[in-house]
């Protein structure tokens, strides 16, 4: 059971300079814990067998005893720091507080301590020293609640941090990761395309020349299949050292001003062995215009409508079907649209069509699928290139993709 506060007569108590009985009863009922220890010499030292002769209720409250059980200054600090080297600091501490209280006249600033609380913990206290006469007054105010809330956030803002710097570490390493696949695929683009580009040249002018000469139909449908082959590994390549390129924001655009027909007459030559070894009618609409030109970066035209062609071909539904590709300028404005007669895509899956890795449902052999990179390169392109693709089914079956893209602007001085 705890032990009451020891609230005595003037006469018994501290009862500095001859205070009136309401002085104590201020001090009794204020939230701060204060004991009086008599008496202090001159320079602070405190005697071992100083008296305590007050404590007030908050006193009582948070430690647990009062005068009645604890009478001197030893008993004292027994209680609040139960071990001998934290008692004898505590002591050293507060005797130099005293000093200084006696020597300035004012009250020391408080420090923050721990002490040995009623219920036998620890808490986090902050205590002042007050001298009146020979007389030392003690506060103590319970700031263990503080603290916890203060160690809580300070735990908090480490935690932040850690995780910040763990969001930071892992950001670097995906970069690094990032700008390795970034050269190891324009390295290995390089290492592969240059042969290739030879091999389909040679299958191509040997495609060529063996109507000229008279070769056997299966020879001519084997060089047809090298080129065709040939020409959908360099798109593939293209794709994915674009993607990479475009992940590693590294992206560039070069404009020149081309004729269209040239343009789309190298299409033609690309696209048609493709369409050839799938069996598929390639019908090609060239703009009315011969001689119209055009500003804005071939190369990467030329990436959109391979892909699209390539898929168009893939899914037109086989041999015997045909493919439409139809270029034309509208009111400045280029339009390339790619039709086809296959299953078509239904519209549910249309808003994900252009996403990287996504692959339609239509049907058709899983050899030929790719790899769900082909309209992501177009999308991106379009973006880059300021332009739009958009994809519609077809009625009764088939889809039409359609590209329109403004000219690119001329610099200005």
């Amino acid at each position: 059971m705890l032990a009451s506060s020891s609230l005595q007569s003037p006469s018994s108590s501290f009862d500095p300079h001859g205070s009136p009985e309401a002085l104590f009863r201020i001090l009794d009922n204020i939230p701060l814990a204060l004991g009086c220890a008599e008496p202090v010499s001159p320079d602070g030292t405190i005697a071992p067998d100083a008296r305590v002769t007050f404590y007030n209720k908050r006193w009582v409250q948070l430690f647990g005893f009062g005068t009645d059980e604890v009478k001197n200054v030893t008993q004292a600090t027994q209680r609040l720091y139960p071990d001998p080297e934290m008692r004898r600091r505590n002591i050293a501490w507060r005797e130099k507080a005293a000093a200084r209280a006696l020597e300035t006249g004012r009250p020391v600033e408080a420090v923050e301590i721990v002490a040995m609380g009623a219920n036998g913990q620890w808490i986090h206290v902050l205590s002042s020293t007050t001298m009146v006469g020979d007389k030392m007054l003690v506060s103590m105010e319970d700031i263990t609640d503080r603290k916890k809330v203060e160690e809580a956030r300070e735990e908090a803002l480490k935690s932040e941090r850690r995780l910040r710097a763990e969001a930071e570490a892992a950001r670097e390493a995906a970069e690094r990761a990032s700008r390795a696949k970034s050269d190891f695929l324009a390295k290995m683009s390089h290492e592969v395309r240059t042969p290739l580009a030879s091999l389909v040249a040679l299958a191509r002018a040997m495609w060529l020349e063996s109507g000229r000469h008279r070769l056997p139909a299966e020879f001519a449908g084997f060089l047809e299949q090298i080129q065709s082959g040939g020409e959908y590994l360099n798109l593939i390549l293209s794709n994915l050292l674009d993607v990479s390129v475009d992940e590693a924001g590294k992206s560039r655009v070069t404009v020149e001003e081309f004729f269209l027909g040239d343009w789309v007459a190298d299409m033609e030559n690309i696209l048609g062995p493709i369409a050839v070894s799938h069996g598929v009618r390639l019908d090609f609409r060239p703009p009315k215009d011969a001689e119209a030109r055009f500003r804005t970066d071939p190369l990467r035209l030329a990436q959109i409508l391979l892909n699209l062609g390539h898929n168009a071909v893939k899914f037109s539904g086989g041999a015997g079907h045909a493919v439409g590709v139809a270029v034309s300028l509208r009111g400045g404005k280029l339009a390339i649209s790619v039709e086809d007669e296959g299953p078509g895509i239904e519209p549910s899956r249309l808003p994900h069509l252009f996403k990287e890795f996504e692959q339609s449902d239509a049907k058709g052999p899983r050899f030929d699928r790719g790899v769900g990179l082909g309209l992501a390169v177009v999308a991106r392109n379009a973006d880059l290139l300021g332009g739009k693709v958009t994809a519609r089914k077809r009625r009764p079956s088939g889809m039409k993709f359609t590209l329109t893209l403004p000219p690119w602007p001329r610099e200005t001085a």
